[in-house]
């Protein structure tokens, strides 16, 4: 982290990278796909004529030029039925105008077209440029509607190994390779130390590189630059980006990608961005403050007038005769209702997940799922008392699941168990990864009423691990959405159901084994009312308290919606959480975030109402997603509002207690204290737009 005083702070050169990186892969990826189908004479001069063209339009973003030739080679496409060359030109030209685009439903469509247009010329091609260009709109299918990379991600990885076997010394191939490395998380394989020697290496192959096969094409030095900048300046080589910067103009003075963003976030003089004002440390507020007169819901049950004293970051005192330290910064209480932090016990947190959760009011999220290479990082920032626009992270790292099984069909590898005898060995790897919890898969795809079913583990493996979770201290919580797999898991000491179960009611012997043992159901109904067709998540979205704190990426997760599931499986998973419920079997509120129809941190109020029409009472909602999961997980810190705990704290209009949408009317949210900006981000922005 960059000193306190340092002029380009580590938060500065994310954010800028961070919007660089979201606005410029689009920007990367089309110019990407300006390599040409051309085989001799006049052909390859009006292929490389063709390309020139687009690359010049697309580096300054001029739509109307990219909407004009793409009807022009629409037409020729059609009219040169089984001409490789013209389909290319076409799908080519659609690319670009999907990533300059501001119209996402535009944008679609054409990448769907050119998607089919290249599936014909592909499986023909034998050179390395069409794979590449393939494998990019595929990308780029990606980018607008990020749950696609399940199944796209694999087939576009698939094409670039094509590519490289042709040709692996082609530049653009490097260049492509070099960007997905950059921009690619971890976990699914990125690595910044390997992009920067793709886009070195690539670099080196321009002046050298001699056209193979029947598609040729010659573009992508500036680019090549600029992305090597980038690289160079994440890994703080300021004095290395600014030289490719300067050559990636040098070749393209128009390149306003690298003029207007790139070289002033690297630039030492720009300043960071000032704070919103919710975020400013106001004299007396930072993180000691008082409510008074409050209405407080502490986790557990309702106080109706109170005062709240907060310092340093920890609650001070709650109650009705509390006094208010004098010059303590006082928020009037009157009409509202204060919350612990909401705590989501069932998310998958990438990318900028946690900054999403928090505006939101969810100060802690308990990943399923996610990368282990951020875990360490997780468990240093949730002990620190320190100002943060992240919500706390406990995690699960890699889950359990059998080879070829749930959790494979990602694009990322993981370690898979094939064998109980390797059950210890296999939980204690995850835990010297920095796993907080065990996840174990016992779900082969075949509740989902489709033809496509999974490996899965089995009987002796699923006893294995839970035992080997219990032996090293760990709780063991299974993924399984059919009933006998869930009651197999219980009967053999699991400790928490990922989901609710939906393709039968649940009996009674299953029930008694959860109250018994205990364990607790984290229900999910969030996911599977997306999964329904339901119109909850449109219902979200479209809320006027949700609406304006949600991020590009949240409203077009939140538009994720298909009816996937049988016509009952909804009812019947609400039905099981009913029945766990009314016996004394914890209730967790868990949204599934990070899958089609959520959003982080939105979702969870979301999932509270969908816990309320379930039958739970609005007090009980609120249990489950503030004292029910702190209990459950073992975070002593947090889930309640009592003196010395943390002083995670959501304040909202009115009384959710009577009324469980109430959660959404935020007021003010505090983490650690700090006042928290709830300012959604800037939507990215299209390709030629600064």
């Amino acid at each position: 982290m960059a000193p306190p005083g340092s002029r380009l702070t580590r938060s500065h050169i994310l954010s800028k990278h961070r919007e660089c990186i979201m606005s410029f892969t689009k920007f990367a990826t089309w110019l990407l796909g300006a390599a040409l189908w051309v085989t001799t004479g006049t052909a390859v001069a009006q292929s490389l004529a063709t390309q020139h063209e687009l690359e010049a339009a697309s580096y300054r973003g001029d739509l109307a030029l990219l909407e004009q030739r793409h009807g022009q080679l629409q037409a020729a496409a059609r009219a040169a039925a089984g001409n490789a060359q013209a389909v290319y030109d076409y799908a080519l030209s659609g690319y670009l105008l999907a990533m300059t685009s501001t119209d996402r439903s535009r944008s679609k469509a054409v990448l769907g077209e050119a998607t089919d247009a290249l599936q014909a010329v592909t499986a023909a091609a034998d050179d390395v440029e069409t794979p590449v260009l393939h494998a990019l709109v595929l990308g780029a299918r990606i980018g607008l509607n990020p749950m696609q990379g399940m199944m796209l991600g694999p087939r576009a990885s698939a094409l670039l190994e094509r590519a490289g076997a042709v040709a692996a010394g082609n530049p653009r191939l490097l260049l492509a390779r070099g960007i997905f490395s950059c921009t690619t998380p971890q976990a699914f394989g990125g690595d910044p130390v390997r992009a920067r020697g793709e886009l070195a290496a690539a670099l080196a192959a321009f002046p050298r590189y001699a056209a193979q096969g029947a598609v040729q094409a010659d573009w992508g030095l500036p680019l090549t630059h600029a992305w090597s900048g980038l690289c160079l300046a994440m890994a703080k080589d300021k004095d290395g980006a600014r030289e490719q910067y300067r050559l990636a103009l040098a070749a393209a003075p128009d390149f306003a990608w690298v003029r207007d963003q790139l070289l002033p976030a690297l630039n030492p003089a720009t300043k960071p961005a000032e704070p919103a004002p919710a975020t400013r440390q106001r004299p007396g507020q930072g993180a000691s403050f008082a409510l008074r007169a409050v209405r407080v819901f502490d986790g557990e049950r309702v106080q109706p007038r109170v005062n709240v004293v907060v310092r340093d970051g920890r609650i001070a005192a709650v109650g009705p005769d509390v006094a208010i330290p004098r010059g303590s910064h006082v928020v009037d209480g009157n009409g509202a209702t204060l919350l612990p932090g909401l705590i989501d016990a069932h998310v998958h947190a990438w990318g900028d997940a946690r900054r999403d959760a928090l505006r939101f009011g969810v100060t802690t999220e308990l990943d399923m799922f996610g990368d282990v290479h951020a875990l360490a990082a997780a468990r240093h920032e949730r002990n620190e008392p320190a100002r943060t626009d992240l919500a706390d992270l406990w995690s699960a790292g890699t889950l359990v699941t059998a080879p070829a099984g749930h959790g494979t069909e990602y694009g990322m590898p993981i370690p898979t168990l094939a064998d109980a005898a390797a059950a210890g060995d296999f939980v204690r790897a995850r835990i010297d990864e920095g796993s907080d919890y065990i996840k174990l898969i016992r779900d082969d795809g075949s509740a989902y009423g489709g033809q496509h079913h999974m490996a899965t583990l089995d009987d002796a493996t699923v006893k294995a691990v839970i035992a080997a979770a219990h032996a090293n201290g760990k709780l063991a919580i299974i993924h399984a959405v059919k009933a006998d797999d869930a009651e197999f898991a219980l009967a053999n000491g699991v400790d928490g159901l990922a989901h609710a179960f939906f393709d039968r009611a649940a009996s009674p012997a299953m029930i008694a084994l959860a109250r018994e043992h205990p364990a607790f159901m984290v229900p999910t109904l969030t996911v599977f009312a997306s999964m329904s067709g339901s119109d909850a998540a449109r219902t979200l979205r479209e809320d006027p308290r949700i609406a304006p704190q949600l991020g590009e990426l949240q409203r077009t997760m939140l538009d994720q919606v298909a009816s996937v599931l049988p016509p009952q499986a909804l009812a019947t998973a609400m039905a099981n959480v009913r029945a766990f419920h009314v016996a004394g079997v914890p209730i967790l509120a868990g949204t599934d975030a990070g899958n089609p129809g959520t959003a982080h941190g939105a979702s969870l109020h979301g999932e509270l109402a969908l816990l309320v029409k379930a039958g739970l009472t609005p007090v009980a909602a609120l249990r489950a997603a503030t004292a029910a999961p702190a209990d459950a997980f073992g975070l002593k810190d947090r889930g309640r509002i009592a003196a010395g705990l943390r002083a995670d704290l959501v304040l909202v209009d009115g009384d959710p207690s009577a009324d469980i949408t109430r959660t959404r009317a935020i007021r003010q949210v505090w983490k650690n204290g700090y006042v928290v900006d709830r300012a959604a981000p800037p939507d990215v922005p299209a390709v030629g737009q600064k």
